[in-house]
C-alpha cells in the first residue's frame, strides 16, 4: 500500500449483528448503517470458549491461547495452583503494540481487557478491567492518570456485573445509568486523546454491549418470552439511549475516515440467550471425582439453597420488594467477576478433577500434589471417561447437555498448550453455561424466573477507509485482527 493510513480500532465488547442489524434496519444507528454501506463487514469468530480474557489476547496478538497463556481471568491451576489473577505479563508472544514500535509507529490503548498493569508503549496505555482500583499505576506515561481524574474525576475503570441487581427497575436503572455513565467518560476521554495525543494506531473498548447483554439479554431477544415482561420497553428504550451515544461516537470516528484514518470495528465476542446452569462441580462431586472441604460444605450448600428459593416465582409473588432488594443487595455487594474461594474450599486429596470458572469452560485434571492423577494411563484413561460421561448427560427435554467436547489438543496448539483445560465443553451452543459453584444440590438450575445472556462465538467485524470496497466478508477469525492492522498500515507481519 502506497499511502499508509492510520487506524482507529472500537471494540464494542459482546457486540452481536443479530441484535445491531435490526436497529440500524430500524433507523435507530444511522451511523452504523453508514459504515455497513460504505465498507466490508462480517461475522468475527471468537476463540473457544468465546469469553473475554483468551479473545481480547488472542485479538492482540495474532494467536490462539495454546501461544499467548491466557484461559481465564485467573491463572490456569496447571500453571499456578493457587490461580492468582493473570495480567498482562503473563501474556505471552509479541503483541500488536510491541510490532508497532519496532516499526516506529506510536500507539495508543483505552480500556482494553487484560492489560494490566500498562505496558511501557510509545504513545499510551490506559488499563480498564481487572484494574485492581483507581489507587494504583493504570496509565502510561504514569502523568496520564493525574490528567484523567483532572478532566473526569469521576471517571470509572469497569463496570462489574456481580455487583449489580438488576429485577427490579429502580435497581435496574442504577445499573443503566452506570453503564451509560462509564461509556460516555470513555468517550470522552478518547476523543480528548485523539485530540492531545495522537498516535499511528488508537483502540477503544467500550463495555456496554456486553455488560447489558448479560443482564437483560431476555429483554432484548423478540425470541424470548420475557422480551414482552412488564420492565422489558423501560430497559429496551433505555438501553436504546446507550446505543444511540455510541453511534454519534462512530459518526464521529466515520469523519476521521475522511483525514487519512481507516476505521475499524469489531467484537470479542456475540451473545445468547441463557436458560440454564450446569453444576459442573456437582456434577464431579456426584461422580465421587470432586469434594468439599467439610468444614465449608455445609455452608456452601446452605447458600446454594437459600439463593435457588430467592430466585424462585413463588418467593418473588411472596415476599415484599423492599426486603427482596435489601437481601438481594446483601448477596450481591461482596461478589466480583475475578474472587473465587474454590482454592481453598476443595479438599484436593479427593479431588482429581475440578471445574474452574466459566470463561476456561472446561475441566482440569490435576497431576501433581495430594490426590492427583499419577500415571499417564490413568490420566488418559480418565481423560476419556470424563469425555464419554459429558456426552452421554441429558437435558431435560431428552436432547445431550453438552453439544460439543474436546481434549485440549483438538483446539490449542502451542508452547503453553500444556496449561489448557484437559476438556473443554460447550452446552446447547452456550445456552446452558456451565459454572465453578459448590453446594449445589443439581445437575442443572433452571433460571425460567430470571433467565440471562451469554456470549456466543459469532462476533462482528468492520472496516472503512480508502481502498476498502463495501461487502459482505466471509467468517474471519479474532486472530486475523492484528495482521489486519499491520497490513492496512503497510508493515510486515512478523512470524509466527
Amino acid at each position: 500500500m502506497t499511502n499508509p493510513r492510520r487506524i482507529i480500532l472500537l471494540g464494542l465488547d459482546g457486540a452481536t449483528w443479530d441484535q445491531l442489524r435490526p436497529a440500524v434496519a430500524r433507523g435507530e444507528l444511522p451511523n452504523l448503517g453508514r459504515i455497513l454501506e460504505r465498507g466490508a463487514h462480517g461475522v468475527l469468530e471468537s476463540t473457544v470458549p468465546p469469553t473475554t480474557p483468551p479473545a481480547w489476547s488472542s485479538s492482540q496478538t495474532g494467536v490462539g491461547p495454546g501461544r499467548h497463556g491466557i484461559f481465564d481471568f485467573r491463572a490456569t491451576p496447571h500453571a499456578d495452583p493457587e490461580r492468582r489473577l493473570v495480567s498482562l505479563q503473563q501474556m505471552k508472544g509479541l503483541k500488536l503494540w510491541q510490532v508497532l514500535h519496532r516499526q516506529h509507529r506510536t500507539c495508543g490503548y483505552l480500556n482494553v481487557p487484560v492489560l494490566y498493569p500498562p505496558d511501557p508503549v510509545d504513545g499510551y496505555m490506559i488499563s480498564g478491567m481487572m484494574t485492581p482500583g483507581p489507587d494504583v499505576e493504570f496509565t502510561h506515561p504514569t502523568e496520564l492518570k493525574a490528567e484523567i481524574f483532572r478532566l473526569f474525576p469521576d471517571y470509572v475503570l469497569d463496570v462489574d456485573i456481580p455487583k449489580y441487581d438488576a429485577e427490579f427497575w429502580e435497581d435496574a436503572k442504577i445499573f443503566l445509568d452506570d453503564v451509560e455513565h462509564a461509556t460516555r467518560r470513555r468517550i470522552e476521554l478518547f476523543l480528548h486523546l485523539l485530540a492531545t495525543r495522537p498516535c499511528d494506531f488508537q483502540m477503544l473498548v467500550l463495555e456496554a454491549t456486553d455488560r447489558v447483554g448479560h443482564l437483560f439479554w431476555k429483554y432484548l431477544d423478540p425470541r424470548d418470552p420475557l422480551f414482552h415482561a412488564p420492565l422489558a420497553p423501560r430497559v429496551r428504550a433505555r438501553y436504546a439511549e446507550i446505543l444511540r451515544l455510541i453511534d454519534d461516537f462512530l459518526g464521529e470516528l466515520l469523519a476521521r475516515t475522511e483525514r487519512g484514518y481507516d476505521l475499524l470495528l469489531m467484537s470479542d465476542h456475540g451473545f445468547v440467550g441463557n436458560d440454564a446452569y450446569f453444576n459442573a462441580n456437582w456434577w464431579l462431586e456426584r461422580e465421587g471425582l470432586l469434594a468439599i472441604r467439610r468444614d465449608v460444605a455445609w455452608k456452601k450448600r446452605a447458600f446454594y439453597r437459600a439463593w435457588k428459593a430467592g430466585e424462585s416465582r413463588a418467593v418473588r409473588a411472596l415476599v415484599p420488594k423492599p426486603i427482596q432488594r435489601r437481601l438481594r443487595h446483601r448477596i450481591r455487594r461482596g461478589r466480583s467477576s475475578f474472587l473465587s474461594d474454590l482454592e481453598t474450599s476443595l479438599d484436593f486429596e479427593r479431588t482429581p478433577v475440578f471445574y474452574a470458572s466459566i470463561p476456561c469452560h472446561g475441566l482440569f485434571i490435576r497431576r501433581r500434589g495430594p490426590g492427583a492423577v499419577g500415571s499417564d494411563g490413568e490420566y488418559a484413561a480418565l481423560r476419556e471417561r470424563l469425555r464419554r460421561d459429558l456426552t452421554e448427560l441429558r437435558h431435560p427435554d431428552g436432547g445431550p447437555l453438552c453439544d460439543r467436547v474436546w481434549d485440549r489438543e483438538e483446539l490449542y496448539e502451542g508452547p503453553l498448550l500444556w496449561t489448557a483445560p484437559d476438556l473443554v465443553f460447550c452446552c446447547r451452543n452456550y445456552a446452558v453455561v456451565p459454572r465453578p459453584l459448590l453446594g449445589a444440590t443439581e445437575l442443572l438450575m433452571d433460571l425460567g424466573a430470571a433467565p440471562n445472556g451469554f456470549h456466543r462465538p459469532d462476533g462482528i467485524f468492520a472496516a472503512v477507509g480508502e481502498g476498502i470496497e463495501p461487502r459482505t466478508l466471509d467468517r474471519s477469525s479474532i486472530v486475523q485482527i492484528a495482521p489486519t492492522v499491520l497490513a492496512r498500515m503497510g508493515l510486515p507481519r512478523p512470524p509466527g
